[in-house]
Formats: structure tokens, sequence, C-alpha cells
């Protein structure tokens, strides 16, 4: 069994929420949360608000496509804290629904990336153009390569966010909601 698992930002129910709102200074700056690159300038508060579509319970890891990166609770960031991870950049960020206010969650930016899959062993479909891994069957991956790092991008697809078992143990005693954890023979996308 693998000691690294991979993070998927998934709803577990339809009660669950997911907002597809835009989020307009994330578009007016063209910031990119989702690439592992520590983001070099100071950003306003990023406010997301909920459209009337945008139905369901608030998560910890709240799904967000238009954020272009990790929209985290105080309580899961508390979690990921309490475990060593000390990757993530932090912007303060505000919900609104129905005009309310909700200042629990920041923009969470997972800052580098590793190489790390082991190619051989993984089903992938790659770029006919430059190699670069376009989508994922199964992975394998490379645990040398990861050290001692607890959450990180991997550098063949900056999608793939891998975490160390400390953190699945961790985030699954807490119960955190809005993310799953998969062993990487499991892994698509």
């Amino acid at each position: 069994m693998s000691q690294f698992w991979l993070w998927k930002s998934l709803r577990s129910t339809d009660a669950e929420a997911r907002i597809d709102a835009s989020c307009p200074i994330v578009e007016r700056l063209d910031v990119r949360f989702d690439q592992g690159v520590r983001i070099e300038r100071d950003l306003p508060l990023i406010e997301i608000t909920r459209g009337e579509d945008d139905l369901g319970m608030l998560t910890d890891n709240q799904i967000a496509p238009a954020v272009r990166g990790l929209l985290l609770s105080s309580r899961l960031r508390s979690v990921l804290t309490s475990v060593g991870v000390d990757t993530l950049e932090l912007f303060p960020a505000r919900i609104f629904e129905a005009g309310v206010p909700n200042d629990d969650y920041c923009v969470a930016n997972v800052i580098g990336r590793v190489q790390c899959f082991d190619l051989a062993r993984s089903s992938v479909e790659r770029h006919p153009g430059d190699a670069s891994v376009m989508f994922i069957d199964s992975l394998a991956l490379e645990e040398r390569a990861l050290g001692g790092v607890k959450m990180v991008r991997a550098a063949e697809h900056s999608q793939v966010i891998i975490v160390h078992e400390s953190v699945v143990e961790a985030c699954r005693a807490a119960g955190i909601t809005g993310v799953q954890f998969f062993e990487p023979a499991d892994y698509s996308l």
C-alpha cells in the first residue's frame, strides 16, 4: 500500500454545494492558484457570490472552479496544519450567500511541484506535441521523489495533488467534507 494518496475535490452527496459562479477578482487579475507556483504579489480579498443555482451546504474543501485553486474552511486548514502541511499559500476569501458574508474560507495555493509519476507503471495519455500528461486512467508514483512532503502538486500534471497518508487519516478522522482520497492505482483524471 502506498504512503501517498491523491486528493480530489469531490462532493460526497448532492446536498453538498458546488459554486459555479464566476470569481471576478481572479478573472480580472488573471491569477491561478493551481500551478504550484507562489503568487508574487498582494491580492485583494477574494469575493465569491453564490448563485441561485449553487444550492447545498458548504463543504470544508469547497468546490468552486472559477477560483482556480482550493477553497478551504478554517476547520480544514487547522487539520492540515496539525499534520505538518507547510506548502499552502493562503489568501482570505469571502463567500456571499443571499447577501450574507461568510469569512471562514481562504483560497489555498499548494506550493511546489514534484516530478513523481512512474510512467512505466501508469496508464496515462500524453500530449503528442510535448509528451505532457493529459489524462490519467491509473497512476503509479515514484514515492522516493516525494520524500517527506505532506502536500504537493505533481510536476507532470499540475491539477494532481498528492498528499501523505497522515493527511488522509487526519481528514477522515475529522470528518472533512468536499474532498475524496484515492490510492494512485484508483485515480483517474
